[in-house]
């Protein structure tokens, strides 16, 4: 699956982690750990879920169906919130 940032989203992403800002109605911030930052990179970068998955459990080396399944998660979370939306590739 691969996903993009709603256009009403702004991040600030660093090693230390991202925050994300929902420009809707008053602002809302969401902090991100460094991890979650780090998928939110390559996941905003166009890269699919399983490969962003499969990058971060590499440099953390750790098992990775345990990062997928933290990468789902967080997926979906920020899909919900809408801060994330599927990207179907035409806007490309």
């Amino acid at each position: 699956m691969r996903v993009r940032p709603s256009r009403h989203v702004h991040a600030v992403v660093s090693e230390h982690g991202a925050m994300l800002l929902d420009v809707r109605g008053r602002g809302h911030w969401t902090f991100l750990s460094s991890t979650a930052a780090l998928l939110w990179s390559h996941l905003t970068a166009g890269v699919d879920t399983t490969e962003a998955s499969v990058t971060v459990a590499d440099r953390y080396r750790v098992d990775p169906a345990l990062v997928e399944s933290d990468t789902w998660a967080l997926v979906e979370g920020l899909l919900a919130r809408r801060l994330l939306v599927l990207d179907s590739g035409e806007d490309r």
